[in-house]
């Protein structure tokens, strides 16, 4: 970090792929010092929040009022946890429910023995278990276990809400919790479906529902940006409420009410604008901006690389 911070003093430094425990200790330790994030952490809760919203305006629910139910607590798991209120969000790993962890970035996510047992579970309870007491309206999936939403977990939680909305983020392909077709079979075409691996379109009732890919590179291009452009002197929460956000609103209206949650990935390049446009304006409006532009748009366009190549004579 000394040596970036020495030799490219504007750079912004994108963590990945470290152990959950080292993880947060890193992002905590460094974030103030170089602007920096942690992809796993804060890329895919920004990714999952946005495909969230998407998903509760399709249901008509408000984001608020959704119950989640996370399998896998890891980096992803407990970044998309990290701002929920912890009786709204019941987060399992590979052993379970995670009841009392002692693991300080779990910690304030766990369940407690006591809300736990009032519901009647406890510290490893399985998804089927947990699906039936908590009746979530959301199960999202970062756990890298193929197959893990299975048949009767899934028609379980479609028995207990409308429009349950269902995310098996992990990927590749192969480990996908669940495959959307399986999904949408099990719900009578009810499910709110998107996945973190490229899959086909999926014929419900006649129709075709193309399935939003809720990848990272909705937002970490834009943040990246925007924060380069900005000159910002730390990357905050806001910031990437901010992506988050702008990420839902380039859905358009009506593939929403098709049933698709995530923008086109052929869409990413206008997508990365206006998410780093939104980053800009917030690291503006939060003071952290070293080099606040007058026209975020203007500039953001201004920096974006140009995939042009000067013609060859090769005669």
């Amino acid at each position: 970090m000394r040596a970036v911070k020495l030799r490219f003093p504007k750079a912004l430094l994108q963590w990945e792929d470290f152990k959950q425990w080292n993880a947060f200790r890193l992002l905590e330790r460094y974030r103030k010092e170089l602007p920096s994030f942690n992809d796993d952490i804060q890329g895919t809760a920004a990714v999952a929040v946005a495909g969230l919203s998407a998903a509760s305006r399709a249901a008509g629910r408000k984001l608020a009022d959704e119950r989640l139910v996370i399998a896998g607590a890891g980096a992803a798991g407990v970044g998309i946890a990290g701002d929920a209120v912890r009786r709204a969000v019941a987060l399992l790993d590979s052993k379970g429910l995670v009841v009392d962890a002692p693991d300080e970035y779990r910690r304030d996510l766990a369940w407690t023995a006591e809300l736990a047992a009032s519901l009647g579970l406890g510290a490893g309870s399985p998804l089927l278990d947990v699906v039936r007491a908590a009746k979530p309206t959301v199960l999202l999936g970062v756990s890298g276990a193929p197959g893990l939403f299975s048949e009767e977990v899934v028609r379980t939680m479609a028995s207990q809400v409308e429009r349950p909305v269902v995310f098996p983020l992990s990927n590749p392909t192969r480990s996908s919790e669940a495959r959307p077709a399986d999904l949408l079979a099990w719900t009578d075409g009810r499910a709110l479906v998107a996945t973190g691996s490229p899959f086909d379109p999926v014929k419900v009732g006649g129709r075709k529902v193309r399935i939003g890919q809720g990848n990272n590179a909705f937002v970490f291009p834009g943040v990246g940006l925007g924060v380069l452009v900005s000159e910002a002197r730390e990357l905050t929460d806001g910031m990437f409420a901010a992506a988050a956000d702008a990420l839902t609103a380039q859905l358009p209206e009506e593939e929403l009410r098709a049933g698709s949650l995530f923008p086109r990935i052929a869409d990413l390049r206008r997508v990365t604008a206006r998410v780093a446009e939104a980053v800009v304006r917030q690291a503006v409006s939060e003071g952290v901006a070293r080099n606040p532009p007058e026209d975020p748009a203007a500039v953001v366009a201004a920096a974006m690389w140009e995939p042009a190549y000067p013609a060859v004579d090769v005669a």
